[in-house]
């Protein structure tokens, strides 16, 4: 089996339900985006599109370092969070040998 990594960032957010239990958070940070997506705190349009951008950069990082040091492989058409098992890992270049 060969599971091709992808990039996801997924986090609980209880921020509401804080709320209408009284339940306030108080965070001090330093620098503009150490506090994006968090679960004691409302999101913003602003804290998802950080955090998209920054998965993105980590995929494109990720495939760029695959594509160096497995160039024979085609990165686009693996790297989609998709398993393949035996033969098709094979085919698909994510394996040597079975």
């Amino acid at each position: 089996m060969w599971d091709m990594p992808g990039v996801i960032s997924d986090i609980s957010n209880v921020y509401e339900r804080l709320k209408q239990e009284g339940i306030e958070f108080q965070i001090v940070t330093a620098g503009k985006y150490k506090h994006t997506l968090t679960p004691t705190k409302k999101v913003t349009k602003e804290d998802l599109a950080k955090s998209k951008e920054d998965i993105e950069d980590i995929l494109f990082l990720f495939k760029g370092f695959v594509k160096k040091n497995q160039p024979q492989l085609d990165i686009d058409s693996v790297a989609t969070v998709e398993t393949w098992f035996g033969t098709d890992a094979l085919n698909k270049g994510l394996c040597d040998e079975i």
